[in-house]
């Protein structure tokens, strides 16, 4: 497989995060192409749920939830990286199709109107599971239209998603059926997902995201909105379907068995071959099934290190485990595809169905897989000991290692700026949603870390005071974020950028009950603009609104913000909110307060 993690500037910077791999595009913060040695990323602040309290749980997954309007979000141009390639002359016909869909997933949220013959339309309703010829009209970023003739339409989705042709239906989209369609941004076939399962329209995105970062095979997402046959359905999730083109990105050679696992399907039962020589030929699946069932365990072993890639699976079963995707391969032997790489000959599992992910925070990271190859697997106690290092590994470098906050909050603005153009009221209660995705996907990064032993350690506390001092903060943010001396103090510094939203931070464990957050600092030319969760330079914890703003040009003075610890970590915010302007942090002066 080829690998799909690139060791970056204190980070992993994921090449085929979302564009291809060729071109080794990794996404980076704005600052971080201008200084090198800046942060990785900056993370939005989550919408605001109450003032000055730490967020509670994220709530269960529910299928499209009402969502309470709240406040808008604050995000950071992501800016693409593009590494050194091998350069050619003129780009392939291949090249040119990958080159139009990373484009496509990387570009704005567009608007598809499907529209119908009569006659295609009636066929559709009678038979929704075969494909029936439509036309889609495209709204393209310029607000100019273009027509996509001949496309191939049909209705998809289980027991939980499918929704009839006069509902809000799944569609599968095919551009190859027809004579004289042409491809869709360089893809021949793609699905739309209602959003039955996921009112959020995020988890599909984001579990995709962990899984190619991780060097897992998953598709690549974005969104659409649709108008279907004279009706206005609203949002969709725009996904890559499993073509020779998806399996380029990750394989050398595309024409291995492609096996589909039906609903609730092991790999012992009668998976439909999509892809291969010939159809009929099951013999290397069989084979993976056989060698599983091998009574003996060390003959079973190294039956089944000859016809799987063990490595993948362990980062695929790691994958599942993190995401909390019970409905997949491991826990619920449904929502996988596996490929067989003809230049190793070994299966290989991909995650699918990502919809209903990261409901349970606590779920735990090392949990027996319910599968036949899972099973097989983890009866190994090497393999499972090295399920572990993977499992820590993946949490290092791509969890912990990438601010996966600020990609929801950026694929969130995204969605906003879309539906505010159909209508105003939509965008704004999807906020919500993004806030929720948000909760959910870092109290679960949160919740891996403990069970792996990475926590916070509390403080020492002296007559209600604890020094926080200046070790373990990290700059987030545009603009300028560094160390100086001022006035012979070591300082945090902050410098707005024409649109700064920068900040230090430093998670802390607390337990429940009141505190102040206190500061010494100074300020240069910081100006009164700023957003919802405050203005000028200030403090707050992560979530919460601040209502001061430290303002103007003034000398050193002491910062305080009070708030409620419920016994979740806190993260401690020392930011600014200003166009312009500097502001000093006095790297020692950090401390927190009990208050009574």
């Amino acid at each position: 497989m080829i690998a799909t993690l690139i060791v970056g500037i204190g980070a992993f910077l994921i090449a085929p995060f979302v564009a291809g791999q060729p071109t080794r595009v990794a996404l980076l913060p704005k600052s971080v192409v201008e200084t090198p040695s800046a942060p990785l990323a900056a993370k939005p602040e989550p919408i605001l749920l109450a003032q000055n309290t730490v967020p509670p749980p994220a709530p269960p997954v529910a299928p499209a939830p009402p969502v309470a309007p709240v406040a808008p979000i604050a995000s950071r141009e992501l800016v693409p990286v593009v590494q050194p390639a091998i350069p050619v002359p003129k780009l392939q016909k291949k090249d040119k199709n990958r080159k139009a869909s990373d484009d496509f997933f990387n570009g704005p949220v567009r608007k598809l109107e499907i529209v119908w013959e009569p006659e295609e339309w009636e066929y559709l309703k009678r038979d929704n599971r075969r494909y029936a010829e439509c036309d889609i009209i495209e709204t393209l970023p310029d607000g100019t239209t273009k027509t996509h003739k001949h496309a191939a339409v049909k209705l998809k989705g289980a027991a939980g998603s499918f929704r009839g042709p006069d509902d809000k239906p799944g569609l599968t989209i095919s551009m190859d059926k027809y004579k004289g369609a042409e491809r869709f941004h360089g893809m021949d076939k793609f699905h739309l997902n209602n959003g039955a399962q996921d009112g959020s329209f995020l988890n599909e995105l984001v579990g995709g995201e962990w899984c190619r970062a991780s060097e897992v095979p998953a598709s690549r997402c974005t969104h659409v909105l649709v108008k279907w046959n004279g009706r206005e359905l609203g949002l969709y999730l725009f996904k890559e379907s499993f073509t020779d083109d998806f399996l380029a990105y990750f394989f050398e050679k595309t024409d291995g068995s492609f096996y589909d696992g039906h609903f609730i399907a092991e790999v012992d039962g009668d998976l439909e071959k999509q892809q291969g020589a010939d159809r009929k030929d099951k013999s290397d699946l069989k084979a993976l099934a056989a060698a599983c069932k091998i009574a003996d365990p060390k003959a079973k072993w190294e039956a089944v290190a000859k016809v799987l890639d063990v490595e993948e699976f362990l980062r695929s079963l790691a994958l599942e485990t993190f995401t909390c995707h019970w409905d997949g391969y491991n826990f619920n032997r449904n929502n996988y595809r596996i490929y067989f790489d003809p230049k190793t000959g070994k299966a290989n599992f991909l995650c699918h169905g990502m919809d209903q992910l990261f409901s349970d925070a606590n779920w735990p990271v090392v949990r027996d897989p319910g599968s036949l190859v899972g099973q097989t697997v983890f009866s190994n106690p090497e393999w499972k000991k090295r399920y572990r290092e993977i499992a820590e590994e993946i949490y290092t470098k791509v969890l912990k290692g990438l601010d996966w906050e600020l990609r929801i909050a950026d694929h969130g603005k995204k969605i906003v700026e879309a539906l505010n153009k159909q209508n105003p009221q939509w965008g704004k209660d999807f906020q919500g949603q993004i806030t929720a995705t948000q909760q959910r996907v870092m109290g679960r990064i949160a919740a891996i870390g403990k069970q792996f032993g990475d926590m916070p350690k509390p403080f020492d506390w002296k007559n209600g005071v604890a020094k926080i001092g200046g070790k373990q903060w990290r700059g987030e943010g545009s603009g300028v974020l560094d160390e100086v001396q001022m006035d012979g103090q070591r300082c945090y510094h902050l410098k707005a950028d024409g649109s700064s939203s920068a900040s230090w931070r430093r998670t802390v464990a607390l337990e429940p009950g009141k505190y102040r957050f206190e500061a010494m600092a100074k300020v240069a030319n910081v100006d009164d603009t700023g957003d919802e969760s405050g203005r000028g330079a200030g403090l707050r914890i992560s979530g919460a609104q601040r209502t001061a703003g430290f303002k103007g040009t003034s000398g050193w003075q002491k910062l305080a913000y009070d708030f409620d610890a419920t016994g979740a970590d806190v993260v401690l915010v020392a930011e600014l909110r200003s166009k312009n302007g500097d502001v000093w942090f006095q790297n020692e002066g950090f401390q927190l307060v009990r208050v009574k």
